[in-house]
């Protein structure tokens, strides 16, 4: 056992004005070791060498860097030079283990002094035993570094898995298709059938034409389709398989409020509604929500804040800057719906519709007509609990993962 001031020369490095530090390294610079590391690049060095470097000031202090070769340190890196010829790996990650942070300064402006490090006692072992350690260690961590890379790759191919089981979902390529199956062109002409009648009656107005508006669901109508779906299935615009979207405003004392910060854009969920007092109401809050509903947030769109309505949920309002898609059960499921905005097809092809620099957007009608690939409504099911058994069985693998 001896003292680190006995094996070990602790030396603070030099002061440099901010001005000649650049944060990019260009011909005839080196790098520049502050209290936490790289601070950018200098026209100078003081060291040249393998260094342990101990950060002296701040909340961090007593964090270890290695400097290798030509480098300039800082007054706040204390530069670590062994003596009798130990190991400077050995050293750096002996001290490492130290924690030498417990014995900072405990003031506004933490800070580690060099004398106080110095007097800490450490087994010093024979070189060549410190050489072993230190292959020891680098090769446990080359290890955990493979590992940790593997993870990483696993994680992105479930990523990428999940994105190839919707874009088979959505183009009929995931599950067999039944001949029994209602065609969804069918479906479409009894719910255009059935909103003419209503029409009629004085019920609903009727809706504004677009370009894109079909007089039923014969996919013909549309040009340039971005894929080929099965004959059963048809193409139809989003407001033809959609409810209008219910305006509501908030009542009684408090109300949940789900702005487009209460989404999860990872699990597509909102995570917590707001609870906010009905007198402080934002002006946005006016959308009616209901179970099976999907939001998608027509600001920022690229951000993927889409989430899927439970029945936890069906009390909330929703922000004016939500689509709400919620669908005609007799027409689409609301668990295909939402797959569908989660694919990358309905997210790219929604996303060149944005305007704006600073907050871009989508518009209302933009969205009422983008077009979905329908399937039969009993088929619709069957993709949906295939999607779901998939994604199952990925979130599983990415749970051993974490």
């Amino acid at each position: 056992m001896t003292r680190v001031g006995d094996v070990l020369n602790l030396q603070a490095g030099k002061f440099v004005e901010a001005a000649k530090i650049f944060p990019d390294r260009a011909p005839n610079t080196y790098p520049c070791y502050g209290g936490n590391g790289i601070r950018g690049y200098v026209n100078e060095f003081n060291r040249d060498g393998n260094y342990p470097l101990i950060g002296r000031q701040g909340a961090l202090c007593g964090n270890l860097n290695y400097a290798v070769g030509e480098f300039f340190a800082t007054e706040h890196a204390v530069v670590v030079e062994c003596l009798g010829g130990l190991n400077p790996r050995w050293a750096f990650y002996f001290l490492r283990i130290m924690n030498l942070n417990q014995y900072a300064t405990a003031t506004a402006q933490p800070g580690l002094s060099v004398k106080v490090i110095d007097d800490l006692v450490i087994p010093v072992p024979p070189l060549r035993e410190q050489e072993r350690i230190v292959t020891s260690i680098e090769s446990a961590f080359a290890v955990i570094d493979e590992v940790e890379q593997a993870k990483d790759d696993l994680k992105s191919a479930v990523a990428s898995a999940k994105a190839k089981v919707l874009a088979l979902a959505i183009s009929g390529k995931l599950v067999p298709q039944d001949p029994n199956d209602e065609p969804a062109s069918a479906l479409l002409d009894r719910i255009q059938s059935e909103r003419e009648q209503l029409i009629k009656d004085g019920k609903i107005r009727r809706p504004r034409a677009t370009k894109t508006t079909p007089a039923s669901g014969d996919s013909s109508h549309y040009e340039n389709l971005p894929f080929t779906v099965p004959e059963s299935w048809t193409w139809a615009k989003v407001s033809d398989i959609c409810e209008p979207q219910e305006t509501k405003k908030p009542s009684g004392d408090f109300f949940r409020y789900i702005d487009i910060d209460a989404i999860d854009n990872r699990q597509h969920r909102v995570t917590e509604p707001k609870l906010v007092a009905t007198t402080r109401a934002p002006s946005r809050a006016a959308k009616g929500v209901q179970s099976g509903d999907t939001l998608f947030s027509m600001v920022r769109p690229y951000l993927e804040n889409i989430a899927f309505v439970t029945d936890d949920l069906s009390d909330c309002i929703a922000s004016t800057g939500f689509y709400v898609c919620r669908p005609i059960p007799a027409v689409v499921s609301p668990n295909y719906l939402f797959r569908f905005f989660v694919s990358d097809y309905a997210i790219t092809g929604i996303n060149a519709f944005m305007r704006g620099d600073n907050s871009p957007a989508i518009r209302k009608d933009e969205m009422d007509s983008f077009l979905v690939p329908l399937p039969p409504l009993d088929e619709q099911q069957r993709i949906a609990s295939a999607v779901e058994s998939a994604f199952t069985n990925l979130d599983i693998i990415i749970s051993y993962l974490n």
